[in-house]
């Protein structure tokens, strides 16, 4: 019997939350991006809906559902944690005003109690450390794994050992 899990990427704008949906997916994922009428820096698209994908990890099929990052998407992220089975937040290694996002972003989403993990994506100009993150969402127990999302091999080494972290809630 395959098994199902439901997982939801959340993060501030600009984390990296689309290109880790489209780089798992063993599927043409579903991306819902349009330009943005500022383009900031290198980035000229931003996600407005959801970006969705799946994964096939032996006998588990994990559903990824990336969420804006947008403030003005707050419902959105809610509808999509409330619903999940787990979460991960993403955070740029590179970003301190995203880390300020990344907190307000937990602190909003923490309330559904849902098991979750962080993960730092490593650009190469990284200024955020796991325990500055650590410190900052007044994290214990909750698994923080470094990483580049644009690294496809070592992103699933990654996620792989996230979906073991979430075995004991697959259905």
């Amino acid at each position: 019997m395959t098994k199902r899990l439901k997982v939801v990427i959340l993060g501030p704008f600009n984390s990296g939350k689309t290109t880790f949906v489209k780089n798992l997916s063993d599927v043409k994922p579903i991306t819902t991006d349009q330009p943005l009428s500022k383009p900031v820096k290198n980035k000229k698209t931003t996600t407005v809906a959801f970006d969705y994908g799946r994964k096939r990890i032996g006998g588990i099929i994990v559903h990824l559902y990336g969420t804006p990052g947008e403030d003005r998407f707050n419902f959105l992220r809610e509808y999509f944690a409330k619903n999940s089975d787990a979460l991960i937040f993403i955070v740029r290694d590179d970003d301190k005003q995203a880390l300020e996002n990344t907190v307000k972003i937990y602190r909003e989403i923490s309330k559904y109690r849902k098991p979750h993990v962080i993960i730092i994506n490593r650009t190469g100009r990284g200024e955020i450390t796991p325990e500055q993150l650590r410190l900052k969402l007044n994290l214990d127990n909750v698994p923080i794994y470094s990483t580049s999302v644009v690294n496809k091999g070592e992103l699933e080494s990654v996620f792989y050992r996230i979906v073991d972290t979430f075995t004991s809630i697959i259905r």
